[in-house]
């Protein structure tokens, strides 16, 4: 098979040469596309299009690069995105074909490629609760806002969260012989759950915490504030304010301190759907990074 020919580009300042030497007759333009190592067959189609188009620079290539998805197509995909980001593509083709019937149709592949071109990709999903942005959310979420400037500010603020923790603790990674997994026989997968509460506080650290396998109940969680309080004494002056602050899980709604706590300690709930107003969210995580360190100090043996 013959190699492909590659054509030699004549430049625009050559076409103009040949050209002003056609239209001024100051020397012949075969000659001087000789001169310039051009084809004159080459040089007779220049001047021949220069003759009858008046085009003197070689034309752009390529005609229009035309798409089937027009913008009607696209807003009407935002439209199905919006309305429900886990639709597949199936689901956008027939959404398409059934809302745009006078459009061409298009396939799985088409869609595929303009919704990248529109920067929507794939990724994972996330569930949010209808009440999480909710007006009613926003403004208590101000509220709260408000009373922490001008109280909590002044005040000592102590933190309350509970958490699950698995006490049987074990790596994720072994050695083994290339090719061959890593396994281990256990009498069960996994341990016993226990439930974790704790105060926190920005000045002294922890404050109180439990530990037990049942789950937190109303009584559990009060009985948990009472003791809190009876730190609470020792850690800050008698004379300040204290605040143990905590989310609306269903034990703590209508949780209460027992009516002998010092009257200077109050009870504050954070707004609904709003963990990042709580310390202890990143307090947790704290705690299970130092169980595995301490189980890895161990030898192995959990802690």
């Amino acid at each position: 098979m013959d190699a492909h020919v590659r054509y030699r580009c004549i430049s625009n300042e050559d076409r103009d040469r040949l050209i002003d030497a056609f239209d001024g007759h100051q020397a012949d333009y075969l000659e001087l596309a000789d001169t310039l190592g051009i084809k004159r067959s080459t040089a007779r189609s220049i001047v021949a299009n220069y003759l009858r188009t008046g085009n003197r620079h070689k034309l752009a290539r390529g005609g229009a690069n035309n798409s089937k998805m027009d913008d009607d197509m696209k807003a009407r995909l935002q439209h199905v995105i919006d309305a429900n980001p886990l639709a597949t593509l199936q689901q956008m083709k027939t959404d398409l074909a059934a809302a745009l019937p006078q459009k061409p149709a298009v396939s799985i592949a088409t869609i595929s490629r303009a919704l990248d071109g529109m920067l929507i990709s794939l990724k994972l999903a996330e569930d949010v609760p209808e009440g999480r942005n909710a007006q009613r959310t926003i403004d208590l979420r101000f509220e709260y806002a408000e009373w922490f400037m001008a109280e909590g500010v002044e005040a000592h603020l102590v933190f309350i969260d509970e958490t699950g923790y698995n006490i049987w603790t074990r790596r994720s990674f072994g050695r083994g012989r290339r090719g061959e997994p890593v396994r281990r026989v256990v009498h069960g997968q996994r341990g016993q759950n226990v439930n974790i509460t704790f105060a926190v506080s920005g000045e002294v650290g922890l404050v109180h915490h439990t530990i037990s396998s049942e789950t937190t109940t109303r009584a559990s969680f009060e009985e948990f504030l009472a003791g809190t309080a009876r730190q609470c004494v020792d850690m800050f002056p008698p004379e300040d304010q204290v605040f143990f602050i905590y989310d609306n899980a269903r034990p703590h709604v209508r949780a209460e301190l027992p009516a002998d706590v010092d009257p200077n300690i109050h009870l504050k709930r954070l707004p609904p759907y709003s963990p990042f107003l709580n310390p202890t969210e990143m307090a947790e995580g704290r705690g299970s990074r130092c169980g595995s360190r301490s189980w890895n100090d161990n030898g192995g043996t959990p802690p």
